[in-house]
């Protein structure tokens, strides 16, 4: 989830290149940002109908969602199963623990009170699991981060209300490879999914080996195809 939605940056777009070089060896990697202009009251099912309409355009693709990106996935895969091989879901359930849906309130309060140096702070600090790294996220985060537009704070606080009511009965017809962080404050751990000793800063603090793992899927599943 993010509260401004506008193009990235050359710095941002240099650590996405970083974070996913491993993957990008051998795979074309997109990202496709929230959309812009949400209606009032979309659901994450909504979102996901948003999202399809860039995949049209692409043809079927591996699918991989984070965090709240990863609830809008579980729609969009399970609506538009001829668009997608795979799905990976990192960092992601099919609802908000109790905890989880306690920040994302808070996040809700913040913005409608328009605390957006606290709430960027918040934030960043959401993605990372070190203590440490937490507290210096806050501070530099609340110093340099700028008020949205008008339209980017109207779609955080619908993206906000369609997790917090998003509640999906996820049985995905494609091969599907789920990765949950055991202390995750956000989602309880899924069943199905392979966990590692982080929170929801899994992504950074595991990289490497999530890269290897998503590898891996997608050639099992090439394979599986192929035979």
């Amino acid at each position: 989830m993010a509260l401004r939605n506008e193009t990235p940056g050359r710095m941002l777009e240099a650590g996405y290149r970083q974070a996913f070089r491993a993957l990008a060896a051998d795979h074309t990697v997109y990202f496709i940002r929230r959309p812009r202009g949400l209606g009032a009251g979309a659901t994450t099912r909504d979102i996901a109908a948003e999202y399809a309409t860039v995949l049209d355009d692409l043809g079927p693709v591996d699918l991989i969602g984070f965090s709240t990106g990863g609830m809008i996935a579980q729609p969009l895969a399970a609506d538009r199963p001829d668009l997608i091989r795979t799905v990976t879901l990192v960092v992601t359930g099919t609802r908000l623990s109790h905890s989880g849906r306690a920040i994302c309130e808070r996040w809700r309060e913040l913005a409608a009170a328009r605390r957006w140096r606290r709430l960027h702070g918040d934030m960043a600090a959401s993605a990372i699991d070190s203590r440490a790294a937490q507290r210096l996220a806050r501070i530099m985060f609340a110093a340099t981060g700028r008020a949205p537009t008008a339209q980017e704070a109207a779609d955080f606080a619908v993206t906000v209300n369609a997790v917090l009511s998003h509640d999906a009965a996820f049985d995905p017809i494609m091969p599907l490879l789920f990765v949950c962080g055991a202390n995750d404050p956000f989602f309880e751990p899924d069943p199905r999914a392979v966990v590692y000793p982080a929170g929801h800063g899994l992504p950074k603090t595991h990289n490497a080996r999530l890269q290897q793992q998503i590898r891996q899927r997608l050639s099992s599943s090439e394979t599986d195809v192929a035979g």
